[in-house]
């Protein structure tokens, strides 16, 4: 493997930029100590299963990439900028796959919560989580009952929204992915900021095509 998973976490933490108070902030949302997360991006300590946790929750669109060092680009699993993607190479925003996600932990977290499932407790939380195949068909735990409870909830209503959402911009992305760069307009631009100055390597290829294409 060409690059690791701190790696990627450290390009991850790049995009933001080390700008005054980040880590206080980044404390703040996630948890975890500032420390914690200046000497794993300094490389003086490995990061931790909670960190990895804490920051997936935080950049959902990142996951998929912090863990494979892969991206899945017209679906919304997306690398920061600071990353060279391969073998896919868009870099989109992301942001209604990002808020699909997020509003789907919001709902994971609730049903656990509101299921009264110790998250300390190592048995409670496999019999939580554990479908069984006793017999003929497969059973779920007890907490099947909240889930169900929960789909009936405007917190439900809005993830089945923001899906409709996401599956309009995929579409769309999709679109933009497949046009030939020949037929992109030159206003076409993605949503995120580009740098001043372009890498005259990539100039042949339109901002939006999905794979490599070598010069001819």
């Amino acid at each position: 493997m060409s690059t690791t998973i701190e790696d990627r976490l450290i390009l991850l933490l790049k995009e933001d930029g080390e700008h005054h108070g980040y880590w206080q902030s980044l404390e703040e949302v996630t948890g975890i100590s500032a420390q914690r997360w200046r000497k794993a991006f300094a490389r003086r300590q490995r990061p931790t299963t909670d960190m990895f946790a804490a920051i997936c929750k935080l950049y959902p669109k990142y996951a998929f990439w912090l863990a494979t060092g892969i991206t899945d680009a017209v679906n919304g699993h997306v690398a920061p900028q600071t990353a060279l993607t391969f073998p896919e190479r868009l870099y989109s925003d992301g942001e209604a796959t990002n808020d699909y996600f997020t509003q789907s932990l919001r709902l994971a977290d609730k049903l656990y919560a509101e299921g009264n499932v110790d998250i300390e407790d190592e048995k409670q939380r496999m019999y939580a989580v554990e479908r069984t195949h006793p017999l003929a068909h497969w059973i779920a735990s007890p907490l099947i009952e909240k889930a169900y409870e929960l789909s009936t909830s405007a917190e439900y209503k809005k993830l089945q929204k923001l899906w409709q959402r996401r599956e309009q911009d995929r579409s769309e992305m999709l679109q933009k992915a497949t046009t030939p760069a020949s037929k992109h307009s030159m206003t076409d631009e993605p949503r995120r900021t580009p740098m001043l100055g372009s890498d005259d390597r990539t100039a042949h290829q339109s901002m939006f095509e999905l794979f490599f294409r070598a010069k001819k």
